[in-house]
């Protein structure tokens, strides 16, 4: 697998994942190229640690939405909502739809200084990443929602880093910096891990999915899996197996997590083996995984999905943002395909 870095301009890095055999007709030899953030959603490739074809990214942001124009690689993986939305905006250029949603993290609303039992204030000084993103969008409804939220009101004081790792380092650093932070899994077992040593106890004040299902019947997205359509009309055997793959890989960590724990551990050992370089996710959270997946905390999704199932989902969660009684749907089935 490759890896990025970030000094390289993001024009090279889009060029150095070019399917070049993009329109080729040799199936026998056609090699799936894909891209990934890291992160939790690599586990769901807990065995490819040293595919070439592979290409993973510390600076998603930087990379992956203009990986959805340039119609370089045969599948991308990225937060599911945002890649819906860059697919809805550049529509005649896109060539991308969404084949799978893969896992639906927890997100947790937590604080060192205060306990569930208190009221939360509408100015609380709140940690939390990615303005645009789905957990930080989940917060703000559920704080303003005086029918089925929490009925705080807008929130007036929330500090948004580029990603949860920095929400990470802040609460790892200065504990009592914010009142509150926003933390998803795996980091917030680590970091309620690190704060134990220090003698420090995080207060997990809010589920947000649990929250979200109670309010609105409906889950948070986290990433989803896009396919090239391009791809997929010349290479249908191949796209199909490539998915195949990723669906066994997918029940593993939901029915077996040791086997993915195991992969993840031998590639470790090998000479250029580095889980943490290469997926993103650190020894700590590989050793417990089997522990963490007994209840399925990273929420890997195994359940069979479809053009509309998949299509429904991502509605859910956009027509409760919106109050969404009788309005058009936000996302149409042409940005979803069947596999």
């Amino acid at each position: 697998m490759k890896k990025i870095f970030l000094l390289i301009p993001v024009m090279m890095l889009t060029l150095s994942g070019c399917n070049t055999n993009q329109n080729s007709s040799n199936k026998e030899n056609y090699d799936v190229k894909w891209v990934t953030p890291v992160g939790a959603p690599t586990l769901a490739f807990y065995d490819q640690g040293e595919n070439e074809n592979w290409l993973s990214t510390d600076s998603p942001a930087d990379v992956i939405p203009g990986a959805f124009v340039a119609n370089n690689y045969d599948a991308i993986v990225f937060d599911g909502l945002t890649g819906l939305n860059l697919i809805n905006k550049n529509a005649s250029k896109s060539h991308y739809a969404l084949a799978r949603w893969i896992n639906q993290l927890s997100f947790y609303l937590v604080s060192t200084t205060h306990t569930a039992e208190e009221a939360i204030a509408a100015d609380a000084k709140i940690d939390a990443f990615v303005q645009t993103g789905a957990a930080s969008q989940a917060l703000r409804r559920l704080a303003s929602d005086s029918s089925k939220g929490w009925e705080i009101g807008e929130l007036t004081n929330v500090t948004y880093e580029d990603g949860v790792n920095k929400v990470q380092a802040n609460i790892t650093s200065s504990d009592t910096a914010f009142d509150y932070y926003l933390l998803a899994e795996p980091v917030y077992t680590l970091t309620k891990a690190a704060l134990a040593k220090k003698g420090v106890t995080l207060n997990t004040i809010k589920n947000l999915q649990n929250e979200w299902y109670s309010a609105y019947g409906a889950y948070i997205p986290s990433a989803g899996l896009f396919v090239n359509t391009d791809s997929l009309n010349a290479h249908p055997d191949e796209m199909k197996a490539f998915i195949n793959a990723l669906d066994s890989r997918v029940d593993d960590l939901v029915d077996n997590p040791g086997k993915a724990k195991d992969a993840l551990l031998a590639f470790e050992s090998k000479k250029d083996g580095n889980v943490q370089k290469q997926f993103g996710i650190g020894l700590p959270i590989v050793n417990q995984l089997d522990v963490l997946q007994v209840t399925n905390k990273l929420g890997f999704m195994k359940e069979p999905q479809t053009t509309t199932s998949n299509m429904n989902y991502a509605n859910g969660f956009a027509d409760a943002l919106r109050d969404g009684e009788d309005l058009e749907p936000v996302y149409s089935d042409n940005l979803f395909v069947n596999i």
